[in-house]
């Protein structure tokens, strides 16, 4: 008899790891780094690397703030245009089931079951069980995967790891003793166009990495309520933009308080950030007397183009309405064109610039602003789901390493991190369209972080100094094409998929089929 997918939740959930399983107060923090995974064929793509199977199969997987299962993509039905090597760096990876001995697929599943998890009855996904290896000492044997043989609207583009609300994942690494608390932290590193401007990142389980914090600590409540437009719930607003020019001068895009707009932090959004035509960007190029030529198709998609010679050359500096302001360098925000050749090879068209920043237009002028993952290259992220609250940081850029676990157990507190004030309760949200911060106050904290707890969940902390930066992304220079006009693109956008990022539909996000930890009874 084939287990009920239910039941296998529930056993991937509690099952034991590698590593021997200690109480909530000694349990510790697991980092990941963010890096150029080089995958079972060789090749590389920019992800966190984590490892599926037996023998191991590397991949680059992306962090989902919404998503509670995680997804691995197989082999087969890819765009019959694409090369077997395009497809399988797009993906960061393809799981080769049949290589892996401990590879279980769990069959049998009837429709009332998937139907149950939001699915209405269409099992669209194939669900196993195989090893995780999250890092070279703790893997989980027998965690539920949900194995994709597609993309499109509806399905990630990526290998994702679901660390929502009711992630699975952080389930359980937190039932195993792994991690003390469901909390994720993340700085994405550096990604500028050459070997001196980029550097690992991290993807932090459990706590956070202190040595990457600088300054004042900022928290607000992740929102429960149902936003298409923010599926993350994390809900911020800007309230400036300025521009910071090699001469000094710092003009801001917002011309007077009332511009302050809403945004929604996405971990996996593949620009920095997304921001409305009219009056924002329309201002950009008037203070900087550039014009664009188009629109990235590549890594960085909808990014904005600008002949190489003739592109904005200084910083960018974002502020928050609670008082946090992270600059944005201009080798993280303006770099090379960089696309995914045929051969899976990274390639850069260095004639042109891109300017990591989507602009709203036509159709999609509307849009909630999106803060994507570049901007947590400037600004660190901790999400803490006991809580549900997320706490933003300003990013103290280094490969050094100084892990602190935060703690969900009553005997195990941890002190500095201020919670939301009770303005930030969800109730007094509004709606988006209005510009308005739905459901969030924050609140300025004093970056002091005491551990109360066992001498054995201090000893956990650990400091060391990484010898070696991030490789370089190794491209090689492809011949001068200029982006398409700004004209054709709007509200079609979201018809382009690039390597490694999921795809959007700008003016909302279709999710893939879910399922709740712990699963919800069936309805009869």
């Amino acid at each position: 008899m084939v287990p009920s997918l239910r039941a296998l939740l529930l056993s991937g959930i509690t099952a034991l790891v590698t590593s021997v399983a200690a109480d909530s107060c000694s349990a510790g923090v697991v980092s990941v780094p963010i890096q150029n995974v080089t995958l079972s064929n060789g090749l590389q793509i920019r992800g966190a690397s984590i490892a599926v199977g037996t023998p191991p199969q590397n991949f680059a997987t992306a962090p989902s703030a919404d998503r509670n299962n995680s997804y691995i993509h197989t082999g087969g039905l890819c765009d019959r245009s694409w090369t077997a090597e395009y497809c399988f760096v797009y993906r960061g990876g393809l799981f080769q089931v049949n290589s892996s001995s401990t590879h279980k697929s769990q069959q049998g599943l009837n429709a009332s079951e998937f139907a149950a998890y939001g699915n209405d009855g269409q099992p669209q996904n194939t669900w196993a069980t195989d090893q995780l290896q999250v890092n070279s000492s703790i893997s989980l044997p027998s965690y539920l995967i949900a194995e994709t043989p597609s993309s499109g609207n509806s399905f990630p583009a990526d290998n994702l790891i679901g660390l929502g609300a009711n992630s699975s994942f952080l389930a359980a690494m937190h039932s195993a003793g792994n991690i003390a608390s469901r909390t994720w932290s993340m700085f994405y590193g550096l990604t500028g166009g050459y070997p001196e401007t980029q550097m690992d990142g991290s993807l932090v389980f459990g706590g956070f990495d202190r040595a990457k914090v600088t300054g004042d600590n900022y928290t607000a409540s992740i929102s429960t309520l149902d936003l298409p437009s923010c599926p993350s719930g994390m809900l911020v607003t800007i309230s400036s933009l300025a521009l910071n020019f090699p001469n000094g001068s710092s003009p801001n895009l917002f011309t007077k308080q009332s511009d302050a707009i809403a945004a929604c932090i996405d971990p996996n959004y593949p620009t920095l950030m997304s921001l409305p035509a009219d009056p924002y960007w329309d201002n950009f190029d008037d203070l900087t007397y550039t014009s664009s030529i188009g629109r990235s198709r590549g890594l960085n998609l909808d990014g904005m183009l600008y002949p190489a010679d003739d592109v904005y050359q200084g910083d960018l500096t974002i502020t928050l309405s609670s008082g946090l302001s992270v600059r944005v360098p201009n080798s993280q925000l303006v770099t090379p064109d960089f696309s995914l050749a045929n051969d899976g090879t990274i390639t850069a068209n260095e004639s042109t610039a891109e300017i990591r920043v989507n602009v709203l237009q036509d159709g999609n002028a509307n849009d909630l602003t999106m803060l994507g993952r570049p901007f947590l290259s400037a600004a660190y992220l901790m999400v803490n789901h006991d809580e549900k609250t997320f706490t933003l940081w300003k990013t103290n850029p280094t490969t050094d390493e100084d892990l602190v676990a935060i703690s969900s157990t009553s005997g195990c507190t941890t002190e500095g991190l201020q919670t939301p004030s009770q303005q930030a309760s969800d109730n007094n949200g509004m709606a988006l369209s209005t510009g308005a911060i739905a459901g969030i106050a924050v609140g300025a904290a004093v970056v002091v972080l005491a551990v109360l707890g066992a001498i054995a969940f201090f000893a956990l902390r650990r400091r060391k100094r990484q010898g070696q930066g991030a490789p370089s992304y190794g491209y090689k220079t492809a011949p001068s094409e200029i982006g398409e006009p700004v004209s054709k693109h709007g509200a079609e956008a979201d018809s382009y998929e690039v390597p490694h990022s999921e795809s959007y539909e700008l003016s909302g996000h279709s999710k893939p089929t879910e399922l709740d930890v712990p699963p919800k009874p069936q309805d009869t």
